[in-house]
């Protein structure tokens, strides 16, 4: 059920994007004072694009970021991993020496 829910929910944002798209092509003029570096300093974009392209950078700016995130996150992991194994290791190994009371002397 809430598989349906979450579809319904995506198809109703698609079409709200979809129609804030059609109803915002007006162009309007980007200047930058500066200009852009090797380009022009005027850009002409639809009301859309000034809307959407900055949420699509942040947005894969974020996932970049939390993948960055992920992978140190999981080389720590492994590094405690191995550690772990290293150490049971070495409490397996004690485990098996004789005692002093055990050799008779």
């Amino acid at each position: 059920m809430l598989r349906w829910y979450n579809l319904l929910l995506l198809a109703a944002l698609v079409i709200l994007i979809a129609l804030f798209a059609v109803a915002n092509q007006s162009e309007v003029v980007l200047s930058i004072p500066g200009g852009f570096p090797m380009g022009p300093s005027q850009v002409r974009l639809p009301v859309f694009g000034l809307v959407f392209g900055p949420l699509f950078l942040g947005f894969f700016l974020g996932v970049f970021f939390c993948w960055l995130n992920a992978r140190n996150s999981q080389h720590r992991c492994d590094e405690l991993l191995r550690t772990n194994l290293a150490l049971r290791e070495e409490v397996t190994n004690l485990r098996n020496l004789p005692l002093e009371s055990d050799t008779g002397f």
